[in-house]
């Protein structure tokens, strides 16, 4: 996930807004279509990988990471003052108060999808865009959604311990095959549900 900055507005975001407008593009650097126009402070308060700090600093940006400065909100209400831009994931509250605090703020990213721990209407009514990672972590759920269809149907984790045991109850552990059966998904977005049908060819 890498994250660049444009001074300009998209027509999604209120022209009120402070100034800065970020992107959050998913994928290899060289899908990276937009650069800086200037340089800005980023405060990241929350676990990111490196590759994504890299390209911030790569493309001019100066970062503080400080993968545990969310648990430390007396902290946290103090340094945010010197940033323009702020990157949580899902433990930062980012509330009126701490947009208060940062009188130079101009973006805030969410590393993520959920936007619960981000007061958006305090943010909108600040001018302060709020961004997120759009069906950035869709391929992971899909993943992680076949790993427990693919437990619960074939328990291989019951049989290696059975082996282990000193047993060999096949009739217990053969379990069932997912091929035509249909898949049913409640809560998961469009694009999930598209990725699986066609990865894992399931109706």
């Amino acid at each position: 996930m890498f994250l660049i900055l444009k001074k300009e507005f998209s027509k999604n975001i209120d022209r009120t807004s402070r100034g800065v407008l970020i992107i959050i593009v998913v994928g290899s650097p060289n899908h990276l279509f937009w650069k800086e126009l200037e340089k800005m402070k980023i405060l990241i308060t929350e676990l990111i990988w490196k590759e994504g700090i890299e390209e911030l600093i790569n493309n001019g940006f100066q970062v503080d990471y400080d993968e545990n400065l969310w648990s430390n909100r007396e902290e946290l209400l103090r340094k945010i003052n010197n940033y323009d831009g702020l990157i949580v994931r899902n433990q930062t509250i980012a509330d009126q108060e701490l947009m208060a605090a940062g009188p130079q703020l101009k973006v805030i990213g969410r590393l993520g999808v959920g936007l619960d721990n981000i007061d958006t209407a305090s943010a909108k009514k600040m001018g302060i865009p709020v961004v997120y990672a759009k069906n950035a972590n869709a391929t992971s759920v899909a993943e992680y959604v076949m790993m427990a269809m693919l437990s619960v149907s074939r328990p291989l984790h019951l049989a290696d311990y059975d082996v282990r045991n000193g047993n060999w109850d096949r009739k217990t552990y053969t379990g069932m095959e997912l091929a035509g059966k249909t898949l049913g998904l409640i809560g998961l977005g469009k694009s999930l549900i598209a990725l699986l049908k066609e990865q894992y060819r399931l109706e």
